[in-house]
């Protein structure tokens, strides 16, 4: 169904809920006429709001220089890095040079500079899996960007007459053109870069967080590393020291387990074998077991400690109950006897047991009362 169309069974619908029922009847024509005005005024708006909102051709230049600025100011820079390392001296970004073999020293160099950019964040899950798509994201703001370059140009080569003016506006948009199909080569080429080395920084944000996170624990292991006994002396009274929550090994090791299963999922994900990246990871993996070692002993009186005193909350919960079933029963037969105690009253005295209060026929001036 056509623009035009929607507006007219719109507008008809809208004039037929806008009439009062006491109006007097309009022929068939009127109401098509009112209807076809009134398209005619939504469709007049809609174009007036649409050429007022579209941008000029020297908008969409200035739009594109400042595209092209932000995407080369963030990926400029490793764009040139991998160029270099791959001895890739083209204009032109061929993506297979750079797949031809790996070049660690490079990766890692990426890696740490994002890493004190703050883009690599660990969140218990891979945050260079979001870093990635936003790169691609501005990847395809790019292309989108070139397709209305495209259509102006075009629409401009078309028009009739051609002035001097629209010369100069069409030499504008074919050199923003020539620079963002520039830009869009060399940040696509990082992007795809990084998306095939993704795993490979993933990793680098679990191990350094890790190794930041376990930095006193790790500095320890090593410096006890054949002393076994001194090594679980520091680490409890480190971890004592830095918890104060009940049950702070318990705590501790399973945090402690969860990241050493996160860190070996990482591990075990990477699509290349990074020769280097595996060695340091390896060894902070078994420094992390050997912590975990040192503390079993901690642990496993921590959870001993845990199940006794759960076993004393639930004694003391089941002695609560106890006591307040008691004090039910004792409550119960004591309204028991009180209600046995008015009646035998009410039989002796000839009178109905509905009442709490009253007088004994018998005797009228004694009168019987029960609380309950």
């Amino acid at each position: 169904m056509s623009f035009i169309t929607r507006s007219f069974f719109a507008s008809l619908l809208l004039f037929s809920l806008l009439t009062p029922q006491y109006t007097r009847p309009i022929s068939v024509a009127t109401a098509l006429a009112w209807t076809g005005a009134a398209c005619l005024g939504i469709a007049g708006t809609i174009a007036a709001a649409s050429w007022f909102f579209t941008p000029s051709d020297q908008e969409v230049c200035d739009t594109t220089y400042t595209m092209v600025h932000n995407a080369e100011k963030l990926y400029g820079g490793y764009c040139e890095q991998i160029k270099h390392a791959y001895n890739i001296y083209d204009e032109k970004c061929d993506e297979d040079t750079a797949y031809a073999y790996l070049n660690e020293p490079l990766l890692y160099d990426i890696a740490m500079d994002l890493w004190y950019k703050q883009a690599l964040v660990y969140y218990d899950a891979y945050s260079f899996s979001s870093y990635t798509k936003k790169l691609t994201s501005t990847v395809y703001s790019l292309k989108q960007q070139l397709k209305t370059i495209y259509e102006r140009i075009e629409h401009l080569e078309e028009k009739h007459p051609f002035t001097h003016q629209d010369r100069r506006m069409l030499e504008q948009l074919q050199d923003a053109k020539r620079a963002l199909k520039h830009c869009i080569n060399r940040t696509s080429f990082v992007a795809h870069y990084f998306s095939y080395h993704e795993s490979y920084f993933n990793l680098c944000t679990v191990e350094w967080t890790l190794f930041n996170q376990y930095k006193e624990e790790l500095r320890l292991a090593d410096l006890y590393r054949y002393d076994t006994y001194r090594l679980a002396h520091e680490l409890m009274a480190f971890i004592r020291y830095q918890s104060s929550g009940a049950y702070p090994f318990i705590a501790y090791v399973h945090t402690l387990d969860k990241n050493i299963k996160n860190l070996e999922t990482s591990r075990l994900n990477l699509t290349n074998h990074y020769k280097d990246r595996l060695a340091y990871v390896d060894s902070l993996i078994g420094s992390l077991i050997s912590i975990r070692s040192a503390l079993a002993r901690a642990y496993e009186e921590d959870c001993r400690e845990k199940r006794h005193d759960e076993k004393l909350r639930i004694e003391r919960e089941r002695a609560r109950i106890a006591e307040e079933r008691l004090y039910e029963l004792r409550r119960y037969n004591k309204l028991h006897q009180q209600e046995m105690m008015l009646n035998d009253l009410c039989t002796m005295c000839n009178i109905s047991t509905s009442c709490c209060a009253c007088y004994c026929p018998a005797n009228p001036d004694v009168k019987i009362e029960v609380h309950l």
